[in-house]
């Protein structure tokens, strides 16, 4: 009967912290506020998403529970901008931090699922001066008349490397912006945020947003968390009960004895 408690108690303890790690997002930040110094973003229950990054900056994927949490956008001890996100089990989230007047709004984009021997690419206006462009990779459009904070939906191409062309709106606009060596794998999706205004110049940057080949072993519940740590309370109780069930089975032994 101890045995069975013991092996029942440990499965509730495995569990508990296993299912927390599971209930979780991958989310990461881009400062496209220009004018707005080194920005932070915090979300309400879990550590920093990145740190503090410069205008036109990406920040790695860290994990967050998943569930509605406050975020917080800071510059310095300044407060930009507040907002509550809901962020679903699963999946990855790139929480932008656009220029609205002269506030900043926190706006979330969801990556789509990679499609394996396929490249996906799509673009998000960040830049609040730019009107509403035209987008082209290659020979292919993306998109027309692409509106301010619009992500358009994702292209699927063939992988190769790409120029990708924002243009004046119209038939033969020219170029506002060129981003040549575009490279796009198999089994990924990108991200294409077009910034600038007020004073920056004009870019396109390109980040990947997922992949579906994994980029090493595959997670399990004494994996490292997106956020570089790992799941200690897990691995602290699987120690502990070990211990707990290798005590009890000598004593079991012995009285069998």
């Amino acid at each position: 009967m101890l045995i069975r408690g013991l092996l029942a108690a440990s499965l509730m303890v495995v569990a508990g912290p296993a299912a927390q790690s599971l209930a979780a997002t991958s989310v990461r930040f881009v400062h496209a506020v220009p004018g707005a110094g080194s920005a932070e973003l915090s979300v309400r229950g879990a550590s920093p998403v990145g740190g503090s990054i410069g205008f036109g900056q990406i920040s790695p994927y860290v994990g967050v529970p998943a569930g509605a949490h406050e975020v917080t956008l800071k510059s310095g001890a300044k407060t930009l901008a507040t907002g509550t996100i809901h962020f679903t089990n699963g999946k990855r989230y790139t929480v932008v931090a656009l220029a609205r007047g002269n506030k900043a709004e926190l706006r979330p984009y969801t990556s789509a699922s990679p499609k394996p021997g396929k490249a996906e690419i799509r673009l998000v206006h960040a830049a609040p001066e730019l009107g509403s462009p035209d987008v082209r990779l290659g020979r292919q459009p993306i998109a027309e008349s692409v509106k301010y904070t619009d992500a358009t939906p994702y292209l699927t191409v063939t992988p190769a490397t790409y120029t990708l062309d924002v243009m004046k709106p119209g038939a033969g606009g020219s170029a506002i912006v060129k981003k040549s060596g575009v490279a796009l794998s198999a089994g990924t999706t990108s991200t294409a945020f077009l910034l600038g205004s007020r004073g920056e110049p004009t870019r396109v940057v390109v980040t990947p947003d997922a992949g579906s080949t994994p980029a090493g072993a595959p997670k399990t519940g004494l994996a490292p968390l997106d956020g570089g740590g790992r799941p200690w309370p897990t691995i602290l109780a699987i120690a502990l009960l070990a211990g707990l069930l290798g005590g009890a089975l000598q004593r079991h032994r012995a009285r069998a004895r």
